[in-house]
């Protein structure tokens, strides 16, 4: 079955360090809501420009194994990773079952803000 990737936008502080809290569900047959167990999924994320022709920055991820089974993961990036970024790009976060089949599951825009201070 395909997923079509929600979508997510956000913006990040120039220069700063950043975190962003994921968590995933599915939809049942009743209508409710229940969080993806992620348990055995390698979860990635990176972000490019519009035409995919330039990778920026591999965000971190990071979810414990209580984490995991509520769907909850983090994406971070340091100070350091935010600083040359430019002022728009685009990322997605992939999952890969232990089947090994990869879905998109999260993708969106990134507008990064200036700052003052450094």
């Amino acid at each position: 079955m395909a997923v079509t990737p929600a979508i997510r936008n956000f913006k990040i502080q120039r220069a700063s360090d950043f975190t962003e809290e994921y968590v995933l569900s599915t939809t049942q047959t009743d209508g409710s809501e229940l969080a993806m167990d992620l348990v055995g999924y390698s979860i990635d994320a990176e972000a490019w420009d519009y035409d995919r022709e330039c990778k920026y920055v591999d965000f971190s991820v990071t979810a414990n194994a209580d984490n995991r089974r509520d769907g909850k993961f983090f994406l971070t990036l340091t100070d350091e990773q935010t600083l040359n970024l430019p002022d728009e790009l685009y990322y997605d976060v992939m999952l890969t079952n232990t089947d090994g089949l990869k879905e998109y599951y999260v993708k969106g825009k990134i507008t990064v803000e200036p700052t003052s201070t450094r």
